[in-house]
């Protein structure tokens, strides 16, 4: 009787994302469940305190834990998807992408076959992340429509605000300013609908830096403002909206104000998917590119001279940072060098925009009339996909002006 009081207990909690109480309770329910011998029961408890020890970043512990919950569990097993999901999440952080894609496999499989919609969305959003990762942008963004077709109807409103978050960054890397819009619009609405105040700082800045790239200033920085208010009110880890702020800020010359944006270098996590010291160091070296261009040189060279991140997207934006900060510095040779580096992780189809961000830094650092044929092979392609008020004001810009009349 204990075990099973210990267990709904635990999993209350998890539900809560109490995790730590939830640990302690998963833990004497497995104990219990041990002395028992219930091999259903110890596979359930195990389950759940791996998932609690996972979501408290405590992975050496919870990945032993997860297999474990894996080889006592049958085939459809409400336990078994989480478990799944879990481990394959910690297969991807230690690079085994083979591993992790099996797993995120067998999670959606095991969901299709149990008709369970919400963990068919985390499996296609943990299947879209390995996409990512791959650099198949595309093919990312279809998984997490998918995921968000199965969530609208009234799923698990975190799951979709995390589908949401990194929809709206794909549809901005791949220059489908419209669709990132609304993405961005609906992460808002859903974050203040359900009372997510901790999603909130990021849904406000990838929604200012969308629109600072459609030249709609004001409302960036509005949305900025709302970012850095909710980022303060929450007091939790907002370490990446921090950053998009302060790039957008800095492109809106509000200097001052997008250095004291910046996240503080403790509160970095580090992990070889994002490297958000990379992402940091990227960031500070544009902002004393004018200033101090020996220490922006500095800062830039150890951001590049770092394994680069992962996950594609977060390599070419530290390359772009790089590229912008030393082309101010007068770094010529080391600018194009970043935006080479940045081109060569945008390999496949999905991020138009980007790669014509990198082109447009290249341009800046040195005119080459091949940088603009090949700016004028992408800008059609993002002027079709922009919102109709948008069209004026991205033509404006000087380079992309110019590239458009190359063609």
């Amino acid at each position: 009787m204990a075990r099973w009081l210990y267990l709904l207990s635990g999993e209350a909690l998890l539900a809560r994302r109490s995790w730590s109480e939830a640990q302690q309770a998963l833990e004497q329910a497995v104990e219990h469940a041990r002395l028992e011998d219930d091999d259903q029961a110890v596979g359930r408890a195990v389950a759940g305190l791996g998932r609690a020890l996972y979501r408290q970043r405590a992975f050496a512990d919870a990945e032993p834990l997860l297999r474990e919950a894996l080889s006592r569990s049958a085939d459809h097993a409400p336990e078994r998807a989480s478990a799944l999901r879990a481990l394959a999440d910690l297969e991807l952080r230690e690079g085994r992408m083979a591993d992790a894609k099996q797993l995120w496999q067998q999670a959606l499989d095991s969901a299709i076959d149990t008709s369970n919609r919400d963990a068919e969305a985390r499996a296609r959003r943990g299947l879209a992340h390995h996409r990512a990762i791959e650099g198949r942008l595309d093919d990312a963004a279809k998984l997490l429509n998918e995921a968000d077709d199965l969530l609208a109807s009234g799923a698990d409103h975190r799951v979709r605000a995390g589908v949401l978050a990194r929809l709206t960054e794909l549809e901005s890397a791949a220059g489908r300013m419209g669709s990132a819009v609304w993405r961005a619009e609906s992460l808002v609405e859903l974050a203040r609908q359900h009372g997510m105040s901790e999603r909130l700082p990021v849904a406000y800045a990838l929604l200012a830096d969308i629109l600072v790239f459609l030249g709609d200033n004001e409302e960036a920085h509005d949305a900025a403002q709302q970012a850095l208010v909710f980022a303060k009110a929450h007091g939790g880890p907002s370490w990446h909206a921090r950053l998009t702020v302060a790039r957008v800020l800095h492109q809106l010359g509000h200097q001052e104000a997008a250095r004291a944006s910046l996240p503080a270098t403790e509160d970095l996590p580090t992990n070889a998917i994002d490297d958000p010291p990379a992402q940091l160091a990227a960031m500070r070296a544009r902002l004393f590119a004018s200033s101090d261009p020996l220490r922006a040189r500095d800062l830039a060279a150890w951001a590049q001279g770092r394994t680069p991140p992962r996950l594609s997207i977060r390599a070419a934006r530290i390359a772009l940072d790089c590229a912008l900060a030393l082309t101010e510095a007068q770094q010529v040779e080391g600018a194009r060098s970043a935006v080479k580096r940045g081109l060569k992780r945008l390999q496949g189809p999905g991020g138009d925009a980007l790669r014509l961000e990198l082109l447009v830094a290249m341009h800046k650092a040195q005119p080459d009339p091949r940088v603009l044929h090949a700016l004028a092979q992408i800008a059609p392609r993002i002027e079709g996909q922009l919102p109709p008020t948008a069209v004026a004001t991205f033509r404006a810009r000087a380079v992309v002006r110019e590239a458009l009349s190359a063609r």
